[in-house]
């Protein structure tokens, strides 16, 4: 029976002192971008598609590209557009959500689609990632296909 007392008096005392011990208080750190502070401006490479990319903040950048293609003897231009928002820094592995849009010069193809991606500085100004498409929508024709798919895309980025 001593035993037991003793046992209260040391859960009750632990938890007495638990209960009105000073509160931590939690502050959420943003998420900062994967690229380097001084510079916004990157050559980037995305899926093979070459563009400019610019990183308006911490949180949001964005791709403008273009690309020729030649297929059977037939050239086409190729256009890309990409937006990107950082979520959550991971060590130095930077993840993001993103959506981008791709047509061709014949103007009947178009594809609009979904992407989750991780990215990180391997040197001071040369970044790599990868996109995973989580889906797309593509209007060939006035025909709209949709599509859930496993596909993705390596960034190559090189900061100026």
């Amino acid at each position: 029976m001593k035993k037991i007392s003793v046992l209260l008096i040391v859960i009750i005392a632990i938890m007495g002192s638990a209960a009105f011990a000073a509160a931590k208080t939690m502050v959420k750190v943003p998420a900062a971008s994967a690229a380097p502070a001084e510079s916004k401006l990157a050559i980037t490479s995305w899926g093979g598609l070459g563009g400019l990319s610019y990183a308006f903040n911490d949180q949001i950048s964005a791709m403008l590209g273009a690309n020729y293609t030649t297929t059977a003897g037939v050239g086409f231009y190729g256009l890309v557009i990409k937006a990107d928002y950082n979520l959550v820094k991971v060590g130095k592995l930077q993840t993001n959500m993103g959506v981008y849009y791709t047509t061709i010069s014949t103007g009947v193809t178009g594809t609009l689609g979904l992407t989750f991606g991780v990215e990180t500085m391997v040197q001071s100004n040369l970044l790599l990632g990868m996109d995973f498409i989580l889906a797309n929508q593509t209007n060939t024709l006035g025909v709209a296909t949709s599509a859930i798919l496993p596909a993705t895309a390596v960034i190559v980025s090189y900061y100026l």
